[in-house]
């Protein structure tokens, strides 16, 4: 079971969880639904030029691949924790958006089981230091504009996990929006292809003072194993849910919180050809990100 076949085939299931992730964070919006209750709100990212936003990005990632090894059932779980701890440094903002200079100040890495699925001590050193720019929206799409070209992938996955999915215009409390897109993986390509991910936010309130808002998200995702071969030919299923709350400090134009939790049940099928039997994949994936109070803020109600 600790092969390399099957642990090539965990981290196609890995990559697909991931990716699903990260589409959450930067699906936008496609339709506003009508009921709503109280005065419009606006819900925007505008952090002042000079403000410099202290994050902590942390991220779990739960698998169990079950399948028959010499007609014995066989279990292999994995286990990995990441934490980032950055700044980003708002350089420059007008009215359709910000720049920001990402700085990774530290990385920590933990792995328990399949080694082979999670980067080594050598690219957790790499990824420290690393400097990214990112052009930001005021309605959270965002964009890598320049980002060493050795960028890890895991870092690249923390630089666009901020959410990116609030309305375009002001909105009242009770208001939900949906997003659909699909997220493509292995092979995939062209439209009608890959995972197909549909996510529903709904806002759900305000503080006392109006200082944050909240906001709720529960989506579905799903890929048929007619889409393309993945892993050596193998096929991949899957389907899934997400659920997540995110917290906006609309004083500071950033957000103070989000918590993202993804379960994904996937089929693996060996290529044609092959008697291998297939594996079977639970994986969780869960993401928080959390910014630091501005010097001297209050504390929150």
């Amino acid at each position: 079971m600790a092969g390399a076949p099957v642990a090539g085939l965990l981290a196609v299931a890995l990559a697909l969880a991931l990716a699903v992730a990260l589409a959450v964070a930067l699906a936008g919006a496609v339709a506003l639904a009508a009921a709503q209750t109280g005065p419009a709100v606006a819900l925007r990212l505008a952090p002042k030029v000079g403000d410099t936003l202290r994050t902590r990005f942390e991220q779990d990632v739960v698998m169990t691949g079950a399948t028959k090894v010499h007609g014995r059932d066989t279990t292999l779980v994995s286990s990995t924790s990441m934490l980032v701890l950055a700044r980003l440094v708002v350089q420059a903002s007008d009215a359709r958006g910000c720049t920001l200079l990402a700085i990774t100040d530290s990385v920590a890495l933990l792995t328990l089981g399949a080694q082979a699925l999670t980067p080594g001590e050598s690219s957790r050193r790499a990824m420290q230091g690393q400097r990214i720019v990112i052009r930001l929206a005021p309605d959270g799409s965002s964009a890598v504009i320049n980002a060493p070209a050795d960028l890890d992938p895991a870092l690249g996955s923390f630089a666009t996990a901020m959410p990116s999915l609030l309305p375009g215009k002001p909105v009242a409390v009770g208001t939900t929006w949906e997003s659909a897109m699909p997220v493509p993986v292995g092979g995939d390509a062209g439209p009608g292809h890959g995972a197909r991910l549909r996510v529903r936010y709904h806002f759900d309130s305000v503080g006392a003072d109006g200082a944050l808002a909240f906001v709720t998200l529960h989506g579905s995702m799903a890929r048929d194993s007619a889409d393309a071969p993945v892993d050596r030919g193998a096929r991949l299923a899957s389907v899934g849910e997400v659920a997540g709350v995110l917290v906006l400090d609309r004083l500071r134009g950033w957000w103070s919180d989000s918590k993202l939790v993804l379960t994904l049940h996937s089929v693996v099928t060996p290529a044609a050809g092959n008697d291998a039997p297939p594996v079977r994949i639970q994986t969780r994936v869960t993401q928080r990100l959390h910014t630091d109070r501005a010097p001297g803020a209050p504390p929150p109600p």
